[in-house]
């Protein structure tokens, strides 16, 4: 294997690919990224068992060939070499002598063959969308699936192919975000799966919300790809019956209260403060054209904070958890948001005028 490429896009991709290394600690070969020079192309490859990521480059590939190297180290030097082209090539067994511009090292390798297989997904349904409108939709869904638990289904991010519009939905039981997006070009046929948010928060991290391209989504039964800009991600699914969270979500509310966004995020942030030693509980008091945010009085302190508003009803009050509140008003969008408010103890959603396609909905604290 000998290839020449630009650094900057060799360090790309690598940067890229190393979101996937590392996974159970049982097996080293997965802290190593796989290189395979071949035509006028190198992949870079990584891969936990779960989630495999691929990042191809244009380079001069003298001798075809595959290695594979430590991720961090190879990472590192790149990134700290001068000069606008590497080269690679492979020496004596796995080593690698890699030179730069004033600069060569060896770095010991191992076998192509120890690497793990990454995944082919049959392109069984496929649809297109725009890359900035994912990642906006993951922005807003995926902070809501659950971190752990006895239910591997709520820690995954359910996506629905129905019609024109693919539909993101996420929730940890406590609070729900659903995003729907149009296609660029649909499925032939209805899907409905759930990928891993760790997946989805890699593939958020990766896309560029500058670039409106697109992106190909790959489905099959057991597995998902990603496809875009050179990119390949490859997930497994979680098996599994996602909660027919429409059951969850509000047909009709008392009131509809609609609020300066940035200004009740600054109001929710300083009464959370003093609402860290109580649960993260606060207080919204909804009068006919103005609003009190509180917390009940804490060892450091309290604060009652006051919000012009309009409202379509009577007084009314809510407890939330500001923690949870904070997260879904600092991934909206416009100036203004709405609250749709209920019944006491029910459901709770938020919405921004400017994104009708957007629901948040949160379960309410007790007062």
């Amino acid at each position: 294997m000998k290839f020449s490429c630009a650094q900057k896009d060799i360090l790309r991709a690598l940067n890229i690919a190393q979101k996937a290394t590392g996974g159970t600690g049982t097996l080293p070969i997965l802290e190593n990224v796989l290189l395979n020079a071949e035509g006028h192309l190198v992949e870079v490859s990584a891969t936990n068992l779960d989630i495999s990521i691929t990042a191809t480059i244009d380079a001069q590939v003298q001798n075809e060939g595959k290695t594979t190297l430590p991720a961090k180290t190879i990472v590192s030097w790149i990134g700290l070499v001068s000069g606008e082209n590497i080269e690679f090539s492979k020496g004596e067994g796995e080593k690698v002598n890699v030179k730069s511009e004033g600069s060569k090292t060896t770095i010991k390798g191992v076998a192509a063959d120890e690497f793990p297989v990454i995944p082919f997904v049959e392109k069984e349904n496929s649809c297109t969308i725009s890359q900035k409108a994912l990642k906006t939709a993951l922005d807003q869904v995926v902070f809501c699936a659950a971190a752990g638990g006895t239910r591997p289904v709520l820690s995954g991010i359910y996506f629905a192919a129905d019609g024109d519009q693919l539909t993101l939905a996420g929730t940890d039981s406590y609070r729900l975000s659903e995003r729907k997006i149009p296609f660029v070009s649909k499925p032939k046929d209805d899907v409905a799966c759930i990928i891993p948010a760790k997946t989805l928060m890699e593939l958020e991290r990766i896309l560029n919300p500058e670039k409106d391209g697109e992106i190909e989504i790959i489905f099959s039964k057991h597995q998902i790809l990603f496809l875009f800009d050179g990119i390949r991600i490859v997930s497994r699914l979680i098996e599994g019956q996602f909660p027919n969270y429409q059951q969850i979500v509000p047909k009709s509310f008392q009131s509809t209260v609609t609020v300066n966004r940035q200004d009740l995020i600054r109001t929710v942030k300083r009464v959370g403060i003093f609402a860290r030693e109580n649960n993260n509980n606060i207080k919204l008091h909804f009068h006919s054209d103005s609003m009190e945010v509180t917390t009940d009085a804490t060892e450091i302190g309290t604060e009652e904070a006051t919000l012009s508003i309009t409202n379509t009803n009577g007084d009314c009050a809510v407890a939330l958890n500001s923690q949870f509140f904070l997260d879904v008003l600092q991934v909206l969008t416009g100036d203004e948001i709405e609250l749709h408010i209920g019944e006491k103890l029910s459901p709770i959603a938020v919405k921004s005028t400017k994104t009708p396609e957007f629901l948040h909905v949160i379960m309410p604290l007790k007062i």
